[in-house]
């Protein structure tokens, strides 16, 4: 578009920041629970020691199939609306 419009205003540095704040402030959001309720377990076999990295929900739950519903559904509902606010947006200013 900057090759089409040169002369057009572009997003300012506050906005661009504020974008970037909320991206950030988002991701942690969603990421706090596992900060929050990860564990580790150390097991030992005969001639080695791991430790594993697991979630221990307070429920007993592990949550797989829950994390993949919100996983998937955060990330498509989020890439979906982008799209369609994209698509809308340039449609609006293809016809001014």
């Amino acid at each position: 578009m900057v090759i089409v419009h040169p002369m057009r205003p572009r997003i300012i540095a506050g906005i661009v920041l504020a974008v970037i704040f909320v991206i950030w402030l988002t991701s942690a959001a969603i990421a706090l629970p596992s900060l929050i309720y990860a564990d580790t377990l150390t097991i030992e076999y005969c001639h080695d020691t791991r430790v594993v990295c697991y979630l221990h929900w307070p429920d007993g739950n592990y949550g797989i199939i829950d994390f993949w519903y919100v996983h998937f559904g955060i990330s498509h509902s989020r890439a979906d609306s982008i799209l369609i606010w994209r698509r809308i947006h340039c449609n609006y200013i293809a016809v001014i």
